[in-house]
């Protein structure tokens, strides 16, 4: 048999030489609904090389092939069940806490909504409420309404009024404020 010459493109070691019955069985295995790890493996090459040979001799899958994929359980359920145990944290926490991507603790949380964990409280931050999740069933807490972008202004910087930037706050009660005069300083 004639071997065919499948060498990766710009490196500086060139791949294993693919022979004329490798592509056979990539050909037959492929177009059987094999998956490419299986036929990577069964060869002794990488799934990148035998994508590229399935992808160079422009194998398709038969006529309506449907590819099933296995559920994988959600690993990172457990880890948060377990950080949960200890107190209600936030996303942020739970992240830092699980030691998780992002994606995959914010993807257990949502799955698990409602049934495994809620959100018990809200709790107030300069831009936006942080949710604050709890483990068990439950209802969410109601999330509080938005802050005014003056009151944010003023959380940010208690200067801010006295720099004539954002109006004082009214209150219900008025204040009485006494200012001293020079020679009523006591000494």
């Amino acid at each position: 048999m004639t071997p065919i010459l499948s060498a990766r493109k710009g490196g500086d070691m060139p791949g294993r030489f693919w022979l004329a019955k490798e592509h056979e069985e990539v050909r037959r295995r492929y177009e059987a609904g094999d998956r490419v790890r299986d036929i990577a493996q069964q060869l002794g090459r990488s799934e990148r090389s035998v994508r590229a040979v399935i992808e160079r001799l422009s194998l398709r899958r038969p006529e309506g092939f449907v590819m099933t994929m296995t559920p994988r359980a959600n690993s990172a359920w457990p880890r948060v069940q377990e950080a949960l145990k200890q107190r209600p944290m936030s996303r942020q926490e739970i992240i830092n806490a699980t030691g998780l991507a992002k994606e995959h603790a914010l993807r257990a949380l949502n799955e698990h909504r409602g049934t495994g964990v809620h959100i018990c409280r809200w709790q107030r931050s300069p831009r936006r409420p942080i949710a604050i999740f709890a483990l068990g069933a439950g209802r969410d807490a109601l999330k509080p309404a938005p802050i005014t972008e003056a009151k944010r202004v003023r959380l940010a910087n208690p200067f801010a009024t006295a720099a004539g930037l954002v109006a004082a706050p009214k209150a219900d009660k008025l204040r009485a404020v006494r200012n001293l005069i020079d020679d009523e300083v006591p000494a």
